[in-house]
Formats: structure tokens, C-alpha cells, sequence
């Protein structure tokens, strides 16, 4: 759901709530369109984080903590002289619009007191973080605005700041439910209901106008023209009271879970009630809501960023390597004629009796196949014996060559084993951590390049997945690195090894406990060891199992890469439901 005007004016009250008087500490700019303000109020201080980013524009105090640049950008420096060290006298909303004004008293240059304005437009990418003067004159934006961009309304310095302009909506605010019943009642029919309520009231997105819908009739999917009188009159009462609320600050902040995976997917400052898929989680403060949704999705986005990246450096990668194969196996196929050379040349010294002075070929009979006619090719410039000593050297070349590229393929092959089972590592991996060990373990395998010498960090004891399955520990390693660590060094020999058969997938381990493992153990370790493989959700999926002690690591073979014997298979299937009801 956007950040609409009633999440707006829910903030607002918080935020004079909690900053309002306070002063302003200090100011860094983490990204180039995004502002932190360190605000120390009532002995507490209060990050504030302002957001023109075009996808999740935002204002909010935040917990969450950002790396700053070393040299700060220039609008930060322009914010650190103008309201550093100012009092934050008060915060707004302009009307009922996704705008917040932050007034800041401060000393200018001259040691008076002056006014300035910190605002917040919240439209989409359209959103901007505005710096102007007591009177309304623009020092300066993080986002300049000119003709090229827009012609209504320019965002530069000098300029006169203007509010966005209207979109032709009615500002429900202090409108009387007769008024309310009048809009709706003009309204054309040959919309759908929760569009027009949108469309006709100021600060609402479809997401609240379904809710309004919801509260009024117990169903969304209404069309104006199936609102009769009656209707309507129920329609304004819900509008009025939704309203109403908004105009006495009275808001229930809260965060919506999806119900089926727990995940977060939406926020209010109101209490949701259509979606029935979703649960509906209180939160003290809309800030709280909003960080923890926020701090969630741009971790979200963070992690596809960089695992997009890594996924097409190992891809391409992988790519070369399979090129690579493909003329391996090309040269092999050329090497395996060896045989022929040798014959050649055994034929052409038996038949040298036979064959004269610049002659172009030899047929002769052949008593490698049952004496069957042969024709061998023949250099004329040269003698009959060096014709024979040619395919003799062909012979030894391509013997020699068959060897090492045998040898080639088979380590060729088992990089692109390997490079494949990062590819799944990065497709399963949950946070960044997860891809800077990745990442590493690539570096330490040879595959990529130390970027920076950083100061080496010590070494920490891989934190794997445990989950507990009648009381046997079950472990799970995330990536090659923790596979490796989990069965070479902290798995004991009778623990029970599983993996799923002939794909790329993570290392499950149950640990040992004195007592034969039973069907319903190994039948569980099997399906977590599906799940956390390329097949996920796949039915029938085959898993080898076998002890630790059966399981080996090849001399200089790759992290993760193990070889197996005196194993058995299970074919399971498994989904998110089995691992979420096993405890952790």
C-alpha cells in the first residue's frame, strides 16, 4: 500500500509527539535521495529518516542504521549549515496532501534567529526532500525539477515553493456526513466502487477505499451502479466515521503479515479487516510500523540486488566453462583417433616395398580388420619411412593429449558441479550475509578476485540451521562453506548424512544419539534435505542417506564436493509446512 494521507497525518502526530521542541544533532545523507536526521529530544534521541527514493518514498523515525558515505553529498552539507543545531519548533501536513513540513528554528550566518523548512514530498517519483527559507524561497532540493522535467511546477534554487498541484479531489476532512452522502450520490455509476471512492476523496489509495467498502457491505467487489439509495446512505456513514477518525487523530498503526508464509507484506494506520488472508499485527507507533516494514523491504531489495549480480557473475562463469567443456570434448574426440595414426604407420612400413617416389596414397590391405582394403593418404614430398614417422608423431601427440585432456574435462566437470551448487546457494540465500560468504567462499576457491584488501576479519563458527525432530538435532548447512564444515569437521561418524541424489542442494545432518536413527528421523531428514535443494517443493524427490563415516572429501576437491558409498535412497516430497512445524 502507498503511504497515504491518513499514514501522513498519523506521523505527523507522532512526530510532534516525539521530536517537536528537539534539536537537531546531526545530519547524513546515506543515499543520494535519502536524508537522516539525529534528533535529541527529552533526553532520548530520535533518528528521523526522510526518503524521495522513487519506489518507497517515506518519512519515519527508524532503528535502522545505514552506512554514511566518508565525504558528505552537497545537499547534506547545505542541510548541516542551514539546521544543524536548529530547534524543531513544529511538524505538518499540508492539508490533507502527502506533504510534510518540518519547521526548524536556527541561526543563520548573522547569529539571528531564522525559520526554515524541511519538506517532505511523499508522490511516488515524483517525491522530493526540499530545503527553503521562512518565506517559503527553495535554498535547494535533492532532486531538481526544470522545464525538461516538468512544466507545471520547477523545483530549483531561488525558486518560490509551491504545494504540489491538486488532483481535483475533495479534502474529506471536516466535511458533514450530509456532505459526504451528496459527493458519493453525484458520483457517475459506470465505475467500480472502490476506484470512485478513491478517485472522489483526497489522501486515499484503493487499498482504504476497499476497506471503507468492506466495513459498509462485507464485500469489494461492488460497482457504483449496484448502490441504490439505501446503500449509499450506509456508504456515507462508513465514509464519515473512517474519516472522522483521521480528523481526531485517532489511528490503530499495524503491520500485515501474510498469513501462509508469515511474511511481511503491507502497513496501516488503520485496522484492516478485508483481507482475510493476512493478520493483522498492533503496533504502539506508526513509525514502528513503517520501519520494520521498510527496513524489511530494502533489505529485500538489497539481497536482489546483489545476489542478481553474483548470480550473473557465477552464470557467466558457469557459461564459460560449459564452452569450455564443449571444445574439450571436441579435442578429445579428435585425440581419440590415435589408433588410426598407428595403424598408418604400421601399414605403410609393412607395404614400403610398395610404395615409390611421390606417391599420393597406399592401398594396401589391412590385417588390423580381416585384411579388408585401405586406403591411407600420403605426403609425396616426403619419403615413404618420414610418411610413416609422421602419423608415428600424430599417434604420440594424440595419445599424450588424450591423457591430459581426460584429465582437463574431469576438473572441468567438476567446477561446473560446483559452480552450479553456488548457483543455489545464491538463489537460497536469505540475507546479505549469506552472499558476502558466498562471495568469499568464490574467492577462496579461485574463482574470483579479492576485490579490496580489507582488514581479515577472525573467522567465526558457521551458524547452520538446527531444527529439533523428537528430539533428534537435525543440521543443515547454507552454502559450500558451512556444507564443509558440517560434515568434515563437526559431524561425528555415526552421525547420519543425507543430501538429495545427483543435484545441487545443502548438507543434512542428524546427529547421533546413541541408538539406531528411526524410520520417522530418517524420513524427516530426508525432507529437509529435499527441501533445501533444487528440486524444493518437487514431489518424490530422490535422497541419498548414509553415515558419516561412508562419506569422503576427494584430495583438492572444492568446498562442499564429497563422495559417498553403502548409501540408501528415499523418495520424499516435502513443502514450507513440514519445515515451519518442525521447532528451531
Amino acid at each position: 500500500m502507498p503511504l497515504d494521507a491518513i499514514c501522513v497525518k498519523a506521523l505527523v502526530k507522532e512526530l510532534n509527539d516525539k521530536i517537536a521542541g528537539g534539536r537537531v544533532d546531526k545530519i547524513y545523507q546515506p543515499e543520494k535521495d535519502e536524508i537522516t536526521l539525529l534528533i535529541y529530544q527529552n533526553n532520548e534521541n530520535h533518528k528521523l529518516v526522510l526518503s524521495a527514493n522513487a519506489s518507497h518514498p517515506r518519512i519515519h523515525l527508524t532503528k535502522q542504521n545505514k552506512e554514511n558515505p566518508i565525504s558528505a553529498p552537497l545537499f547534506c552539507m547545505l542541510l548541516r549549515k542551514h539546521i544543524s543545531g536548529g530547534r524543531v519548533v513544529e511538524v505538518k501536513q499540508h492539508g490533507f496532501e502527502r506533504v510534510v513540513d518540518i519547521v526548524i528554528e536556527s541561526i543563520n550566518e548573522l547569529g539571528d534567529y531564522v525559520f526554515r523548512h524541511l519538506i517532505c514530498e511523499i508522490m511516488g517519483r515524483h517525491s522530493n526532500i526540499i530545503l527553503t527559507d521562512g518565506d517559503f524561497k527553495i535554498l535547494d532540493s535533492i532532486k531538481h525539477i526544470d522545464i525538461t522535467i516538468s512544466s507545471q511546477r520547477n523545483i530549483l534554487p531561488g525558486l518560490t515553493y509551491t504545494a504540489p498541484p491538486s488532483q481535483g479531489k475533495i479534502n474529506p476532512l471536516g466535511l458533514s456526513r450530509d456532505e459526504i452522502y451528496d459527493i458519493l450520490n453525484k458520483d457517475p455509476k459506470n465505475t467500480a466502487a472502490d476506484k470512485a471512492i478513491a478517485n472522489l476523496f483526497l489522501g486515499i489509495s484503493t487499498f482504504a477505499s476497499r476497506e471503507i467498502l468492506y466495513r459498509a457491505f462485507g464485500n469489494i467487489d461492488i460497482h457504483m451502479e449496484e448502490v441504490d439509495d439505501k446503500s449509499i446512505d450506509k456508504l456515507a456513514d462508513e465514509v464519515y466515521d473512517f474519516f472522522g477518525k483521521a480528523e481526531r487523530e485517532e489511528f490503530y498503526p499495524c503491520v500485515l503479515y501474510q498469513k501462509q508464509d508469515r511474511r511481511i507484506v503491507d502497513f496501516a494506520a488503520y485496522c484492516v479487516t478485508y483481507r482475510d488472508d493476512l493478520s493483522v499485527v498492533p503496533q504502539n507507533y506508526i513509525s514502528c510500523a513503517l520501519d520494520e516494514y521498510f527496513v524489511v523491504r530494502d533489505q529485500a531489495e538489497r539481497l536482489k540486488t546483489k545476489a542478481q549480480s553474483l548470480n550473473k557473475y557465477v552464470s557467466n562463469l558457469l557459461s564459460r566453462h560449459e564452452k569450455k567443456l564443449a571444445m574439450q570434448l571436441e579435442e578429445l574426440k579428435e585425440a581419440r583417433k590415435k589408433d588410426t595414426y598407428k595403424i598408418y604407420g604400421d601399414l605403410i612400413i609393412a607395404n614400403l616395398y610398395r610404395i615409390s617416389e611421390k606417391q599420393k596414397e597406399l592401398v594396401c590391405e589391412n590385417f588390423y580388420d580381416n585384411n579388408k582394403e585401405i586406403v591411407i593418404p600420403l605426403d609425396e614430398s616426403l619419403s615413404p619411412s618420414k610418411n610413416a614417422q609422421v602419423y608415428y608423431k600424430k599417434y604420440n601427440k594424440a595419445k599424450n593429449a588424450e591423457i591430459y585432456v581426460t584429465e582437463q574435462i574431469e576438473g572441468n566437470l567438476r567446477d561446473i558441479e560446483y559452480l552450479k551448487s553456488v548457483l543455489f546457494e545464491i538463489e537460497s540465500a536469505q540475507d546479505i550475509k549469506d552472499l558476502e560468504d558466498i562471495k568469499e567462499e568464490l574467492v577462496s576457491s579461485g574463482f574470483m578476485e579479492r576485490q579490496k584488501a580489507v582488514k581479515k576479519e577472525k573467522k567465526q563458527t558457521p551458524k547452520l540451521r538446527e531444527f529439533i525432530f523428537q528430539g533428534y538435532q537435525i543440521l543443515v548447512g547454507k552454502n559450500n562453506v558451512e556444507n564443509d564444515y558440517l560434515t568434515m569437521r563437526l559431524a561425528r561418524s555415526n552421525d547420519l548424512w543425507c543430501h538429495a541424489k545427483n543435484i545441487p542442494g545443502c548438507h543434512t545432518v542428524v546427529k547421533y544419539k546413541g541408538e539406531e536413527f528411526p524410520n520417522e528421523v530418517i524420513e524427516a531428514a530426508c525432507k529437509i534435505a529435499a527441501y533445501y535443494s533444487k528440486s524444493k517443493g518437487a514431489p518424490n524427490t530422490p535422497v541419498d542417506y548414509t553415515r558419516i563415516k561412508n562419506v569422503k572429501k576427494p584430495k583438492g576437491a572444492k568446498a562442499g564436493m564429497v563422495i559417498y558409498e553403502h548409501y540408501k535412497t528415499a523418495y520424499v516430497s516435502c513443502d514450507e509446512e513440514f519445515i515451519r512445524g518442525l521447532s528451531q
